[in-house]
């Protein structure tokens, strides 16, 4: 898909852009030039499939002064930005708009002991972290025969991890694979709030 930067680069005059998602895949992006001199803002938009939106406004120079805090453990909740946040770039916007630590500058999955529920994006119960060691691994996933598989940043495929645990596709759990900010291999367990 085309790279906003870039097309904003070779585009002149946009004041806006809009990156529309339909159930967390992104579908669109519109530019909309005008003769403007103020900062350009971003929208982020999913629709859901009740028709409700999800909304994230943001500029690229905001996302240049923020801040984001690193986790140091998983805490409660665990934030997943929709496709439309992370195809725009708002990856310090979003952890500073809505104040959750982010696991590493790279994974783009965020944390809290709080819930936030105007959070635009997936959000999950943590309950459980473990080590993806081969003895952690057979323990751990004893109980469960199916569940939903997402990595981040993390050097092992949905198709190697489905292979190690022996998890079908489906059901109420959710395994997310990632690095940590120490560079820890990880694998959250989690259910959709």
């Amino acid at each position: 898909m085309l790279d906003i930067t870039h097309a904003v680069n070779s585009l002149k005059n946009i004041s806006q852009v809009h990156v529309i998602s339909v159930n967390n895949e992104v579908k669109e992006l519109l530019f909309i030039k005008e003769k403007l001199s103020q900062p350009r803002n971003i929208h982020c938009v999913n629709i859901l499939k009740d028709n409700t939106q999800q909304v994230f406004i943001f500029s690229k120079e905001q996302e240049a002064v923020s801040s984001v805090e690193l986790a140091d453990n998983i805490s409660n909740y665990l934030y997943e930005p929709n496709a439309s946040i992370l195809k725009a770039g708002a990856y310090k916007s979003i952890a500073s708009a809505f104040n959750v630590k982010k696991l590493h500058p790279n994974s783009h999955l965020y944390t809290s002991d709080n819930y936030t529920d105007n959070f635009p994006g997936r959000i999950f119960s943590v309950k459980d972290v473990v080590s993806p060691t081969k003895k952690n691994i057979k323990a751990f996933f004893r109980d469960i025969s199916q569940a939903n598989v997402t990595v981040r940043n993390y050097p092992v495929s949905v198709a190697e991890i489905r292979k190690q645990t022996k998890l079908r596709e489906g059901g109420n759990d959710y395994i997310f694979a990632t690095t940590l900010s120490d560079e820890k291999k990880v694998l959250i367990l989690c259910t959709k709030v």
